[in-house]
């Protein structure tokens, strides 16, 4: 689940797992428990622990990093990773800013699975 966490210095939005409520800090997955990821609602989970658990209830998803997925949701929203970086820099009180001028772009519309090993 995404959520707003508000901070000592501004906002954030967090990521918490569907599993075990904590927020996902370290590698997390976006998942779904329904066999059409194509058209299911997401779900986030911790990689290991939390997604091992959720597989062995409902069975093998596909699934994504997580990091991947946000580069893939901003990819369909044409995001100007140059602007967006600034902006939530302010939000933030933040000035760290993208590794790159433009930040990181996946390929427009892409979308794709993972399937679970």
């Amino acid at each position: 689940m995404l959520m707003w966490v508000e901070t000592e210095t501004g906002v954030r939005c967090g990521v918490f797992c569907d599993e075990c409520g904590a927020e996902i800090v370290g590698r997390g997955i976006a998942t779904s428990d329904d066999g059409d990821l194509a058209r299911a609602p997401l779900i986030f989970l911790h990689y290991g622990i939390c997604s091992d658990r959720r597989e062995a209830r409902v069975g093998s998803q596909g699934w994504e990093d997580i990091d991947v997925f946000l580069l893939m949701l901003g990819s369909n929203f044409r995001v100007n990773w140059e602007e967006a970086s600034e902006r939530a820099a302010l939000l933030t009180n933040d000035e760290t800013g993208p590794d790159t001028e433009q930040g990181p772009r996946a390929p427009a519309g892409s979308v794709g699975t993972r399937a679970r090993a």
